[in-house]
Order: structure tokens, then C-alpha cells, then sequence
């Protein structure tokens, strides 16, 4: 069975004691949760240009959070 996506598995090293942060995992979860905020402009079949331009506003700014490195 094929699986669609990313298969990466995070497991928790046998050292850690209590809590482990998990490398930039809180990233995607964000990401995930934006994309599902606006879900609703998938849906709209008449879409204006207006918020067809928004849409892509809101996605290249998603992008950009992304691909720029954490803060040390």
C-alpha cells in the first residue's frame, strides 16, 4: 500500500529524560491548522479576484514562515 506524502518517522531518543522538543515539527502543525482556517476558499466556486489574490497573499507568506530559518 502506497502512502501519500512525507514518511518520516520522529522517535523519541532513548537518553531523553522528560521533556524533548521536536525539531521544527510545531512548524507544520501551524501550517496545517492555517491551511485548514481557509479551507472555505477552496470551496467558493465564485471566487472573486479579490480573494483569489488574498488566497495567494496568505499562501506565499505561509511559504516565506517556512523557509526561513529558526531563531537561534
Amino acid at each position: 500500500m502506497s502512502t501519500r506524502g512525507p514518511s518520516r518517522s520522529i522517535k523519541r531518543s532513548g537518553t531523553a529524560k522528560g521533556f524533548e522538543r521536536l525539531s521544527r515539527r510545531w512548524v507544520v502543525e501551524r501550517t496545517i491548522a492555517l491551511l485548514r482556517c481557509c479551507r472555505w476558499l477552496a470551496n467558493d466556486i465564485e471566487m472573486t479576484i479579490a480573494k483569489r489574490r488574498a488566497w495567494i497573499a496568505s499562501v506565499s507568506l505561509i511559504l516565506r514562515s517556512i523557509a526561513t530559518p529558526p531563531h537561534a
